[in-house]
């Protein structure tokens, strides 16, 4: 007999201190977040880069350094003149999505700069 139940994505926890706490990320720039609906701008989509991953994934061949990440920050207003540089997330939570539960939907309250020998 087959158990085909609806929603259970719901019930999926995503270890958002565990994924990015031991991560360092570099803005590389920001774009308005715009309501899909009604096309109207409620935030800003940051550009990041996985600038140094120091996470467990359970093999040492894994690491996730270099790949993109889009966060999104409501109620925030894009700089449009952005230079590279390291940021922390300030309580970033993620929702894991897509058909092999490879990708990342991420919003945050905010971000901090970072000195580069932190």
């Amino acid at each position: 007999m087959s158990m085909n139940l609806s929603k259970l994505g719901h019930f999926k926890l995503f270890d958002n201190k565990g994924f990015f706490e031991p991560k360092t990320f570099m803005l590389m720039g920001e774009e308005p977040w715009k309501d899909f609906k009604s096309g109207k701008e409620i935030g800003v989509k940051l550009n990041l880069i996985i600038w140094s991953d120091q996470s467990d994934y359970g093999d040492p061949s894994v690491n996730n350094t270099g790949k993109p990440v889009v966060v999104k920050i409501a109620n925030q207003t894009p700089d449009a003149s952005v230079t590279p540089h390291l940021v922390r997330l300030i309580n970033p939570q993620a929702t894991i999505y897509g058909d092999y539960q490879n990708q990342l939907s991420v919003k945050a309250d905010g971000f901090k700069n970072v000195k580069e020998d932190a």
